[in-house]
């Protein structure tokens, strides 16, 4: 789902916790980055989980935010060999 700048608090930690198993899986890991950088920029004081106020850690979800953004670099399909970069004696060639 493409949350947008109008989306409610509920469906980006819907979202958020719904792809909480995203390693291995590039569209999981899209889609739990993309609520994490919702969260980060709106960044809520807290929310509610079963009728239970939780306060969110800025810090870790920064840290998940890299690991995401690695994992997905790393797995990418979009990646073509056509533009990778090999080193030749010590100097590189694309």
């Amino acid at each position: 789902m493409a949350l947008t700048d109008s989306s409610s608090l509920s469906t980006v930690i819907d979202q958020y916790l719904a792809n909480s198993n995203w390693y291995g899986s590039a569209s999981a890991a899209a889609l739990r980055k993309e609520a994490i950088d919702w969260l980060l920029v709106k960044r809520p004081v807290s929310y509610e989980v079963a009728g239970r106020s939780q306060k969110l850690d800025y810090e870790m979800l920064r840290a998940e935010f890299e690991r995401l953004n690695e994992f997905l670099q790393n797995n990418s399909t979009l990646r073509s060999p056509m533009f990778s970069r090999t080193v030749v004696g010590g100097r590189g060639r694309y």
